[in-house]
């Protein structure tokens, strides 16, 4: 009779060994790729907002300095309103029909 406790340790072994190959090192990639997306999405956000707050300041700065009132921040609003017009209206013409 061979050393059937060592059989069956290994086959416990490898059983176990499946079953995390087949549900925890998956799980463990979406999760990865879940959290770093989010992360990334985090900064991306985060550093447009940034830009768009500056972006915003600096041409208010900018038409206060023209010969007019010095309240020109409807200005600032237009020409970014007009930039994100623009860009919408380009993105929408590259948008796929649905079939």
């Amino acid at each position: 009779m061979a050393d059937w406790a060592s059989e069956t340790a290994a086959l416990i072994e490898r059983t176990v060994a499946n079953v995390r190959e087949r549900t925890v090192e998956p799980a463990h990639r979406i999760t990865r790729i879940i959290v770093f997306g989010l992360l990334g999405s985090f900064f991306v956000f985060t550093a447009l907002l940034i830009v768009c707050i500056v972006s915003f300041r600096a041409l208010v700065v900018a038409y206060n300095e023209l010969p007019s009132p010095h309240d020109n921040a409807w200005m600032a609003w237009m020409t970014l309103g007009g930039i994100c017009l623009l860009a919408g209206a380009f993105l929408w013409g590259k948008r796929k029909a649905n079939a």
